[in-house]
């Protein structure tokens, strides 16, 4: 198993960015993933459940509230939380299989963290890093 700690490169004011490797990843086939933490500094507070997305990692979950298929790697339960930061541990990953039948590199992920009513979590965007998350894989 490899933990990998993603955080933007450049300033962002949402959670939502790509994050580029100096290497590639590579993955073997069938490979599954997790979501071990997530550490946001937030520009406002939050009263609402979040989705955690890997936009270009074939993720094969149900979007339980749409019916479709979707690469949510983790849904937050309900949060009702202030400024200045939102902190989210998983003891136990739910590990997710990766939709490829064969090893696949990987040179970047992209990274978004969705409301409920599907708008980006806005950041403090006046922090160094103001968004982390480690995803364990398999």
């Amino acid at each position: 198993m490899r933990l990998i700690s993603l955080a933007p490169q450049f300033e962002v004011t949402e959670a939502d960015f790509i994050v580029q490797f100096n290497q590639d990843i590579e993955l073997k086939k069938n490979s599954k993933v997790g979501l071990l933490n997530l550490s946001v500094s937030l520009d406002n507070s939050v009263s609402d459940v979040l989705r955690v997305e890997l936009v270009n990692v074939p993720i094969e979950s149900m979007n339980g509230k749409t019916g479709r298929v979707e690469n949510i790697l983790q849904v937050l339960p309900s949060l009702d939380t202030q400024p200045p930061n939102l902190v989210y541990q998983n003891q136990t990953p739910v590990m997710l299989d990766l939709n490829n039948s064969e090893p696949m590199l990987l040179s970047n992920i992209h990274v978004r963290v969705l409301k409920s009513n599907g708008d980006n979590l806005a950041v403090d965007r006046t922090k160094t890093q103001p968004i982390t998350l480690t995803i364990l894989i398999d």
